[in-house]
Formats: structure tokens, C-alpha cells, sequence
């Protein structure tokens, strides 16, 4: 049996690579380090942080997002910016730093989930599954 690994972001530039079966642990440090190549040109994070170079610089924004994606990943409440252990590290972490009120976390995820769900339905859409009409 052969193994046949796909870009999965359909980049052209990506050859399809495969292995047998019996050697799938051959080269997975070749598919990791192509992965971590597409990730960066579509400026996305992989794999984060692997070492003190790879520090992602603060923003308002980018802490916003990652408070949204925690408490959705987490099912952690909206308040938990409310939290005071939360502030304390927040504030020793970075001194002065704002954090977003509640309401702004709420809308936050909302607009994840709405404009993911769109990612979602495309994605089904390109493989087929929701092609065929069930009734």
C-alpha cells in the first residue's frame, strides 16, 4: 500500500510525496518542514512558539483574537477577561495592556463561527459531500 500526501491547500508548487506503508515514519520530517513552508507564505502560524526567535509581537487585535479562540476552544465564558488572576498575569506580562470587554469577545466569536462555518461549507462543497440531495 502506498501513501500519498497532498498539499491540502492545493499550492501547485508542492509535488505530491508518497510512502509505503510499511515506511510512513520515512521523511516526516521533509512533509513537516513543507508544511511549516506553506503555513509561512500564507502567513500562517504553525507550530508556535519553537524557539525565543518566533515571538509573536503584541497587538490589541491579535489579543483579542486569541481570547476569542480560547474561550471558544475552552468553552470558557465570555467573563473570564473579567477574572482577576487573569488580569494579574496579563498585567505581568505586558504592563498597561487593555483587555477587551466582554461584549467584544461575545461579537468576537460570533464573527469566528459565522465566518468559519462559511470556510466549513465551502470545504464540504470542493469535496462532494453535500453534492448529493438527501430526502
Amino acid at each position: 500500500m502506498l501513501y500519498a500526501f497532498t498539499c491540502k491547500y492545493a499550492n501547485p508548487d508542492h509535488s505530491i510525496k508518497t510512502r509505503l506503508r510499511q515506511k510512513t515514519g520515512d521523511g516526516t520530517s521533509d512533509l513537516k518542514d513543507t508544511a511549516e513552508k506553506c503555513d509561512h507564505c500564507r502567513g500562517a502560524l504553525s507550530s508556535w512558539p519553537k524557539d525565543s526567535k518566533n515571538v509573536l509581537p503584541y497587538s490589541k487585535a491579535a489579543h483579542c483574537a486569541i481570547i476569542a479562540l480560547c474561550c471558544a476552544k475552552n468553552q470558557c465564558p465570555f467573563n473570564m477577561v473579567n477574572d482577576k488572576y487573569y488580569k494579574m498575569e496579563v498585567q505581568m506580562l505586558c504592563p498597561g495592556t487593555e483587555l477587551p470587554h466582554t461584549s467584544t469577545v461575545s461579537q468576537d466569536i460570533k464573527d469566528l463561527y459565522t465566518n468559519l462555518a462559511l470556510d466549513i461549507q465551502a470545504y464540504f462543497a470542493v469535496s462532494g459531500i453535500f453534492n448529493t440531495r438527501y430526502t
